[in-house]
């Protein structure tokens, strides 16, 4: 996932309901207040807690797995 933080609340709501167990999250202003108790960055991962799914990220640079010549990666 590729995106501005304040749309990861939406979508990872929209992962889980979709069946999604891992998520690459490459997003910036993670850490802004999603309400008074908790950022966006904690609340996604409340979320994925809670539904089992795992995450990468965020700020991540993707995933390098040199035996198996697989890069996921995020380039500017």
């Amino acid at each position: 996932m590729c995106t501005k933080g304040e749309r990861n609340v939406d979508l990872f709501n929209d992962l889980v309901v979709s069946g999604v167990k891992t998520v690459i999250v490459m997003a910036s202003d993670m850490g802004l207040a999603f309400d008074e108790h908790c950022t966006l960055e904690q609340k996604c991962l409340q979320i994925a807690q809670q539904s089992g799914m795992r995450v990468l990220g965020p700020n991540s640079l993707g995933i390098l797995l040199l035996g198996r010549t697989l890069m996921l990666h995020f380039l500017l």
